[in-house]
């Protein structure tokens, strides 16, 4: 390998990655089921080059070249929805049929909103409150030239947005999709609303607890001896004693580091009640940590607050 002084005829790459790894961020079966489609993508980096003194050598001041399974249509393999479909079949070799996603066209007009929005939060510092300033393409503005029921639409807020489009689908049907901030996408649900809300409520902890207010962060508990606070084994009763021990525990900045929430979930259980599950990280110097939350909130008094709360933490992080 690397030698330029041989001639070499090819060369082969096998890799092999266990499901358990991608379970837990599928949100679908795993291993896939017969039909299910992944989107997929391989990229190989070549750089032009030169031998100098024996060695291989990129030429300065030139572009790599960047070869794909599939065409990503702009040089960024960040961008997932660029990839191509990977269908899984258990029918014998050359008899399935490969299925078009029907939802590709509405898929594809949230995700230009998200990165027109994404570059207009960079230069303003605040989301487009319209389409219209987002300068997207007519097209997309009005939805029907692309196969959409009409033009999208936009939600936001202080810390987000949600675009929603309606699809077409064959017969009469329709389905309505919505892109976030995070750039999560998926098939609208009547708990958007709930979930919308209540990662605000997270945002807003996030920030009381890197500005070193724990008072602050725990406005969201439900203020009662009701409270709930489950981990490590142990299950602490009650806000005050609740909040005494994240005091005690983290009583320093460089403790407290920096939170940071992520892969959130948001089931409605009712009117007044809702099931939030997460994983939460601490960024900083001394010992990074994080794991998994549940949280269970209710709506008591006009407001949502925690009224259980289960944490743990990556075996990793156990030594804190």
């Amino acid at each position: 390998m690397n030698d330029p002084s041989d001639r070499d005829k090819g060369w082969s790459v096998e890799i092999a990655v266990p499901w358990r790894a991608l379970q837990e961020f599928a949100h679908r079966p795993v291993p896939p089921r017969d039909g299910d489609q992944w989107r997929v993508n391989f990229s190989r980096v070549e750089w032009q080059h030169e031998v100098k003194e024996g060695k291989y050598q990129i030429v300065p001041e030139t572009r790599e070249d960047n070869w794909v399974w599939s065409p990503q249509g702009i040089v960024d393999m960040h961008r997932p929805e660029r990839w191509g479909y990977v269908q899984f079949s258990t029918s014998a070799p050359g008899t399935a049929r490969f299925r078009p996603d029907p939802t590709l066209r509405g898929r594809n007009a949230l995700l230009e909103i998200y990165h027109r929005q994404k570059g207009f939060h960079q230069k303003h510092q605040r989301w487009a409150p319209s389409l219209e300033q987002l300068e997207l393409d007519r097209a997309i503005l009005t939805g029907l030239p692309i196969g959409l029921s009409g033009p999208p639409r936009l939600k936001t807020t202080d810390d987000g947005f949600r675009a929603i489009v309606e699809i077409p689908l064959a017969g009469n049907g329709t389905q309505e999709w919505s892109i976030r901030h995070d750039s999560r996408i998926r098939r609208s649900s009547p708990d958007d609303e709930l979930a919308d809300t209540i990662e605000g409520i997270l945002s807003q902890q996030a920030r009381a607890w890197n500005s070193g207010d724990i008072d602050r962060f725990m406005e969201h508990y439900w203020k009662s001896d009701g409270l709930t606070f489950s981990s490590g084994g142990r299950t602490t009763r009650g806000c005050e004693t609740t909040k005494e021990n994240y005091k005690q525990r983290y009583p320093t900045r460089e403790r407290m580091g920096t939170l940071s929430f992520g892969s959130i979930e948001v089931t409605s259980l009712g009117d007044s009640a809702a099931l939030v599950l997460g994983r939460w990280h601490l960024e900083r110097e001394s010992m990074p940590v994080g794991g998994n939350f549940s949280l269970v909130f209710r709506h008591i008094g006009g407001a949502w607050v925690i009224v259980h709360d289960h944490t743990s933490q990556e075996k990793t992080a156990a030594a804190e």
